[in-house]
């Protein structure tokens, strides 16, 4: 559920590391927590019918897992000063071709995880998260959301991370895009197949607070310029 904690827009945030542009919409300076979370039946898993034992990389599992309904949740930590923003209808051309976007994007690239990820026996640090994820104009995000993070839940997401298990690639996948939208899969997958493949994912948002010391070292501030007004 998302929380806010402040409602001052800033309008159209621009970081220098995604080139020059023209934003729409509104954004947010702010920390925001942000959880994206999928489940799963057996069924979604997808391995080995007949597993190897003298494989390693053919063991009938998903990083270790086998076939079982669980879930998972991947808590990120999203500095948003760097915001960028389309709104949905805009028309941009890369590489000789037109689209239109089909739902407002947002793009973030301070992108950290909250704590390191694990799941069976792969693992991930924020040194694994993606943060060339091309999405509108060819501009690159670790994170880019149809909602403005700082003011609402999104219902879209794509993140990605890579890593390694047992000396396989390890790749966690949230939101495949085409360059007009966003995708509803999650992915957990090994190098050689074994994965775990669903349509669907739910995102939550918070804004970090503000600590109160922040607000009363403001507010000092404030004092001392009227004490020194006063003196002049």
């Amino acid at each position: 559920m998302f929380s806010k904690t402040f409602n001052h827009p800033v309008r159209s945030l621009a970081y220098l590391g995604f080139g020059a542009s023209l934003f729409a919409g509104s954004a947010s300076a702010a920390i925001v927590n942000v959880d994206i979370t999928a489940s799963w039946s057996a069924a979604d898993f997808t391995v080995s019918a007949a597993p190897n034992p003298a494989d390693p990389a053919d063991d009938g599992a998903v990083f270790g897992v086998l076939p079982s309904a669980g879930s998972t949740t991947i808590q990120l930590v999203v500095d948003t000063s760097s915001a960028v923003s389309y709104s949905a209808g805009y028309t941009y051309n890369y590489l000789g071709t037109d689209y239109t976007l089909a739902h407002d994007w947002f793009g973030y690239q301070n992108v950290t995880l909250a704590n390191p990820y694990s799941f069976g026996t792969a693992s991930w640090t924020s040194a694994d998260i993606l943060t060339g994820l091309i999405g509108v104009d060819g501009l690159t995000a670790a994170l880019w959301t149809d909602a403005d993070i700082t003011s609402a839940d999104p219902t879209l997401a794509s993140f990605r991370m890579q890593g390694l298990s047992d000396g396989l690639t390890s790749d966690l996948f949230v939101g495949a895009r085409s360059p007009a939208q966003i995708g509803t899969e999650f992915l957990l997958w090994e190098f050689f197949g074994e994965e775990i493949r669903v349509d669907g994912y739910t995102v939550s948002a918070s804004v970090v607070p503000v600590p109160a010391a922040v607000w009363l070292f403001g507010s000092g501030l404030l004092g001392l310029v009227g004490v020194a007004r006063r003196k002049v």
